[in-house]
Order: C-alpha cells, then structure tokens, then sequence
C-alpha cells in the first residue's frame, strides 16, 4: 500500500440529474495512464490510486442504494452482511494471486456493477 505524498487523493463524485437522485459517476479512468506521455507514474502509486478508486466505488454504490439516492443523505449506514462477507471473499481471493492489486481492483470494479445494477433493496428505517 502505498501512503503519503506519492498518491494523490480519490474522491466520490456524483451526478445530480432531473430527478434529484444522486448517481455513481464510476471512475473510469486509469491512473497509471498518465496525461503526458513523456512521465512515467509510479507503478505502485498509480495502481494503488486505481484500487482506492475501485473501493469508493463499491462504497458509494452501497451507499447510494441505503439511502435510496436521496441528494440530502447524510447519514453513513451500510448495513448489510453481504458487504461485510463480499470484502472478506476479495481479499482472500485476491491475497493467492500474482496480481493481487490487480484482482482487487477487478473485483471491485465488477461489485460496483452489481449493486448499481440490481434491484431497490427495501431497508427498515432506523429507530
């Protein structure tokens, strides 16, 4: 992992549309493909960008769904083992292979997908 001033820092972005819901703007780009050719990133730092951006990722979409995409959602509440069992399944997945940034950055890829995806899940509110 990589830490300090090497990375720079991965935020959450979201769209606003007619609807007033917020919706995941994925991030689609690869930060170990820089702008000016004539650089070389880091490899370390630039996948490790690619994997914290894959995490917020999933996070958001978790989040978007709780909270049903309300543009005023304020509280941060994942609730859900399957998130809980879905990180521990990519870690150990990715832990045995010879890419495991790689893999994790997949893997996350593909679960933000599946959530986007998906049908509203229901949830009690809060008391």
């Amino acid at each position: 992992m990589v830490v300090g001033s090497e990375s720079a820092p991965v935020t959450t972005r979201y769209f606003i549309g007619g609807s007033n819901e917020k919706i995941l703007l994925e991030h689609d780009e690869d930060y170990c493909s820089p702008a000016d050719p004539t650089t070389a990133s880091l490899q370390e730092a630039c996948e490790q960008m690619n994997a914290d951006a894959a995490d917020m990722d999933v996070t958001a979409a978790y989040y978007l769904e709780q909270t049903h995409h309300a543009t005023n959602a304020t509280e941060w509440m994942i609730e859900g083992e399957d998130q809980v069992v879905w990180i521990r399944v990519r870690d150990e997945t990715c832990g045995i292979g010879p890419d495991p940034l790689g893999c994790h950055i997949r893997m996350a890829r593909e679960r933000t997908r599946v959530i986007i995806h998906r049908e509203p899940v229901p949830h009690m509110p809060r008391s």
